[in-house]
This record gives C-alpha cells, sequence and structure tokens, in this order.
C-alpha cells in the first residue's frame, strides 16, 4: 500500500495549525483511501492519504502497485486480478487502478 500521511501536529512541531496539509490555494485537502482488491477480496486502507486531487491520487495508486509488485511473496499472486480501488472521503469511487498498468514495457532491441 502507498506510504501514509499523517495529518496534524508532528511531535515537537512549532506550528500550531491543526487543518493538516493544504493545497497551494490554503484550502484543507481531500483524503483519498487506496482499497486493495482481488476478485471478491478487499483489503480495506483504513486510514487513507491527504492528496491534491484525483491525478494525485492516480500517481500514488500507480506508484503502490509498482512498489508492490517488487515484493516477493509466499505464494504467486496473479496481477491481473488485483486492483486499487481509490475512494474518496465521502466514499465514492473516484478511480480503479489495475495494478498490471503500472509496469513499463520496453521494447527489446534486436
Amino acid at each position: 500500500m502507498p506510504e501514509r500521511q499523517r495529518g496534524g501536529l508532528a511531535l515537537g512541531a512549532a506550528s500550531t495549525d491543526l487543518r493538516g496539509p493544504t493545497s497551494n490555494s490554503g484550502a484543507a485537502m481531500p483524503r483519498y483511501f487506496f482499497h486493495l482488491r482481488q476478485g471478491d477480496e478487499m483489503l480495506q486502507d483504513i486510514e487513507g492519504q491527504e492528496l491534491r486531487d484525483a491525478d494525485e491520487a492516480w500517481a500514488a495508486a500507480k506508484a503502490a502497485a509498482a512498489s508492490l509488485m517488487k515484493n516477493d511473496f509466499e505464494r504467486p499472486v496473479n496481477w491481473a486480478e488485483m486492483a486499487f480501488e481509490v475512494q474518496d472521503e465521502s466514499g465514492e469511487i473516484v478511480l480503479e487502478f489495475p495494478c498490471l498498468e503500472a509496469v513499463e514495457l520496453r521494447p527489446q532491441l534486436n
């Protein structure tokens, strides 16, 4: 799963702004949840990640899928069945990212 960011104050921080991360315009950033789906099963992301917009959430899903596929697992994983289902704070699915889309194919030179 993607690395999680936590809003609020870090221990020892001098700031007293409790709104969490903000965009360049100063507005609070939306939180996205990256649930990992395989067929009918889903691993829920209960923390989420605060990101600027759905485009940034797409990039985070791609990075998470690429990172996940680099790991060694005890059993074989069928990546064609795996996808991130990204929801916003209201529970609306904003995108689905099949893990195989993170694979970057490079042409072989003969």
